[in-house]
């Protein structure tokens, strides 16, 4: 059988476009200037590579800059329910806070590391969880306001509920 017949490199192999017996044995002949198209996009591809590994090194530098002084804060994932939390944070104020407590500190933020039992107080609420952050990296944090039924309201203000 001697002739030419067509076909595709496909995953590196050779697929005829016509059926051939097993075993017949065959010659590839490929054109010089297949080799050379194929070595010019081999060098453009590099080309690709080199080019998006700079950009990509480009965009993780401008990151950094960006980034750089910047505070990158974990999650913090809530251990308890809403009630539990309640119960407990409820139970420490009662217990370890209220105690301690004198008349100038009404009206003040109040954040109680539920797990610990340490807290602080201050008039601006992210402050006051921030300084329980830094001591306690993972508290679990309930907030309340000093003489007040909860620490936010919408609606109207109540009236000043005192430390009780």
């Amino acid at each position: 059988m001697a002739g030419t017949i067509s076909g595709i490199v496909q995953d590196g192999k050779v697929v005829s476009s016509t059926p051939l017996p097993d075993g017949l044995n065959v010659q590839i002949l490929v054109p010089e200037a297949v080799g050379e198209k194929q070595g010019d996009l081999r060098d453009e591809t590099a080309g690709w590579r080199v080019g998006s590994a700079e950009a990509s090194d480009g965009v993780e530098e401008k990151l950094r800059a960006i980034l750089q002084g910047t505070k990158v804060l974990a999650t913090r994932q809530p251990r308890y329910s809403m009630e539990e939390f309640a119960q407990r944070g409820t139970e420490i104020y009662e217990r370890v806070v209220q105690p301690t407590l004198k008349p100038e500190h009404v009206d003040l933020f109040l954040a109680i590391d539920i797990e610990s039992e340490d807290f602080e107080l201050d008039v601006n609420d992210c402050k006051v969880t921030d300084r329980l952050h830094e001591r306690r990296p993972d508290a679990q944090i309930w907030l309340m306001r000093v003489g007040h039924p909860a620490a936010y309201r919408i609606g109207r203000p109540l009236g000043n509920g005192g430390l009780g």
